[in-house]
């Protein structure tokens, strides 16, 4: 019940307006059964081809339709359902001063959450390990007139990840994290959006936080083990929050943990 009104509660309201929610509740009202039977909420992912939608008191413009085309995949609405309504990255977050940062997002996919950052932060820095992401991420930035931002192809490691290096495509890389963010900043704060199937475990192994000063990030717990990072964070004065996948609030060892905030002390 949770989970479903993160889906259709009031932030849903506010985002895609009045007319477009009472559209999206019917759809989901026609569709009800099928919902049930699956146990998720996919089969109202067909409801809009284009959308307008309101955050943060910013307009954002999306052809559904075109980003399903252009990656050959068909869950744009199910990403913006997580990223728009459910704002799992950034709710309860202070914006105000965070057209100060440059935000790296890492697992960018086709630009849902790098679309709302280039409106917030000062750049972004859109980072995937697949090509076929490209076109989309251009296709919604232009959407909405959005120019501050960069697209970087490659794997999050170092070049001792030997196994990735002969695996990689002609514009793809191994990306040191650490020296990315020197070479890309010039004393802005840094602001990590990470969702990279599990790559956060090794991320942390190497990544220098003290050039960081937010995080975001997607848990895998399967992965590796979360201890790591917690730890790590802790050790390097930062002070987190863990969620599980409804956004409640809870505590390591919890194994339901999907999600860690973290902000850097003063």
């Amino acid at each position: 019940m949770k989970k479903l009104l993160l889906n259709f509660g009031i932030n849903t309201f506010f985002v895609l307006g009045a007319i477009n929610y009472i559209i999206l509740l019917f759809n989901f009202i026609l569709r009800i059964k099928k919902i049930i039977q699956q146990k998720k909420l996919s089969p109202i992912d067909n409801t809009f081809n284009r959308i307008s939608l309101k955050f943060n008191n910013n307009r954002f413009f999306i052809n559904i339709e075109k980003l399903n085309y252009l990656c050959q995949e068909k869950d744009t609405f199910g990403l913006i359902r997580e990223i728009f309504f459910r704002n799992v990255y950034l709710k309860n977050l202070n914006l105000k001063n965070f057209n100060k940062f440059i935000c790296f997002d890492l697992g960018c996919n086709r630009g849902i959450f790098s679309v709302i950052a280039s409106k917030i932060f000062k750049f972004v820095i859109c980072i995937d390990l697949q090509t076929k992401y490209n076109k989309c991420i251009d296709e919604i930035m232009s959407s909405n007139n959005q120019k501050n931002y960069e697209i970087i192809n490659g794997i999050i490691g170092s070049l001792e990840l030997s196994e990735f290096k002969n695996k990689l495509g002609e514009n793809q890389r191994i990306i040191n994290l650490n020296e990315l963010i020197k070479n890309k900043s010039s004393g802005e704060k840094i602001f990590l959006k990470i969702d990279i199937e599990g790559g956060e475990i090794r991320l942390f192994d190497e990544i220098d936080l003290n050039l960081v000063n937010i995080i975001v990030m997607e848990i895998h717990n399967d992965k590796g083990s979360l201890k790591n990072i917690l730890d790590k964070l802790n050790d390097n004065n930062f002070k987190f929050l863990c969620f599980d996948d409804r956004l409640n609030k809870i505590s390591y060892p919890d194994p339901n943990i999907a999600f860690v905030r973290a902000i850097k002390s003063n």
